[in-house]
């Protein structure tokens, strides 16, 4: 057909052409620099779509983190050790006060 695109529509098949072609995500500055092209009207559908969706991530549960108990274990640093290193931080830091 001759019809043109919504600009909502045209953004989306923009943002799939420009990722399959350079094989790359598309960076949060492309995606704002397109979104400011649109009107007020496909501005609030862009929206409309996308909030569902991190609704949907937000809901999920967190991914579980690696704990770091032990990441310091069989390290040996005696006080001696954070002493000198105090010491070569704070050389050079002038002893008055400005």
């Amino acid at each position: 057909e001759g019809r043109s695109l919504p600009n909502c529509d045209r953004l989306e098949k923009i943002s799939r052409v420009k990722r399959w072609h350079h094989k790359t995500a598309v960076t949060l500055e492309e995606v704002l620099n397109l979104v400011k092209q649109l009107n007020l009207v496909d501005k609030v559908r862009l929206i409309e779509r996308v909030a569902p969706q991190i609704e949907r991530e937000l809901a999920q549960k967190p991914v579980r983190r690696k704990s770091l108990r032990g990441l310091w274990r069989g390290v040996d640093i005696s006080e001696s050790d954070i002493a000198e290193v105090r010491r070569q931080m704070w050389g050079d830091f002038p002893s008055q006060d400005i």
